[in-house]
């Protein structure tokens, strides 16, 4: 019985410290939804990464391979791609790529009242945040 708990103990703490991380062959990437509607069928090319995405709900995408292609879901109807850098925005719709390594952010944003856009930004390896990006810090471009 103590090697029982013991294990279990061990189990836990080694599912503790051996998370996901973003590194060379894992990627992620992370979605939310900003508007007060549901959508339904959030992919990349024809891989799903939400089949159902709640109201002002986060959800997280890990992945292991490549993910090329166009970026869609039920209702949305742009893409907008994000400079991390400068801060401009430009209306994108061609196939997009998503390399392991990187974590991206795409927000789903309501504009002018009516119409659902994905905004989406550059990845970035290691843990992300939106202040002081600096281009040469690993940033990827996904539509290159």
């Amino acid at each position: 019985m103590k090697n029982m708990i013991f294990f279990s103990i061990f189990f836990l703490m080694m599912l503790y410290l051996s998370g996901c991380a973003v590194n060379e062959t894992t990627g992620l990437i992370t979605i939310t939804n900003l508007t007060d509607k549901d959508f339904n069928n959030i992919k990349i090319g024809g891989t799903v990464l939400s089949a159902y995405l709640s109201k002002g709900v986060k959800v997280d995408y890990w992945y292991y391979k490549n993910l090329f292609g166009n970026l869609t879901g039920s209702g949305i109807t742009k893409v907008i791609y994000v400079n991390n850098t400068n801060s401009t925005t430009t209306s994108y719709d061609e196939p997009l790529n998503f390399l392991p390594g990187y974590e991206y952010h795409i927000e789903v944003i309501l504009q002018e009242n009516k119409h659902c856009y994905f905004y989406i930004y550059s990845g970035r390896k290691g843990e992300y945040s939106y202040a002081d990006i600096d281009p040469d810090d690993g940033i990827h471009d996904p539509r290159e």
